[in-house]
């Protein structure tokens, strides 16, 4: 497996928590707010035909990773009355993005071990097609997970709120 991993930071400032909630919104994040967390992998493999049997000879999975955060624009300062919030916001941010890295390498890390227990196949297309079922599958279990996560974590804030 190999993993490409970067972080991109992002300016917010603000006088009051108004202002900083308007500039918390990730640029080209496709309106997602505080940051965001954008992951894909791709499966590289090939086959070989043995005796009617297809068997895998090589497999890579290669997972992108890429997480954007906030942070605190240096040519503004920060008011005292936003301290507080913004170290709030931000390191919950941090910490939310990371549970959506780990998913990423938690269902890269399943794929592998799936495909590689995978047994053999008659034929080499079917094992190809098996391989995109299995693929399928991991895909739909990991946006589950980050969409529960996503619905969690928004949940948690609101109540929070509302205290």
């Amino acid at each position: 497996m190999k993993v490409e991993e970067s972080t991109v930071y992002y300016p917010v400032y603000g006088r009051n928590p108004e202002e900083l909630l308007r500039t918390l919104r990730v640029p080209d994040g496709r309106g997602a707010e505080h940051g965001l967390t954008r992951s894909d992998f791709q499966v590289e493999s090939s086959f070989v035909q043995d005796n009617r049997r297809c068997l895998v000879r090589d497999l890579t999975i290669r997972l992108k990773i890429r997480i954007d955060l906030p942070r605190w624009d240096d040519a503004s300062p920060m008011p005292a009355s936003l301290q507080e919030i913004w170290g709030t916001i931000s390191e919950r941010t941090r910490q939310h993005e990371l549970r959506h890295r780990q998913n990423a390498l938690d269902a890269a890390e399943e794929l592998r071990r799936i495909l590689g227990e995978r047994p053999p196949e008659t034929d080499c297309a079917e094992l190809s097609k098996a391989l995109r079922r299995e693929t399928g599958r991991v895909r739909a279990r990991w946006e589950l997970r980050d969409r529960l996560l996503d619905q969690r974590d928004v949940l948690h804030l609101q109540i929070r709120r509302s205290r």
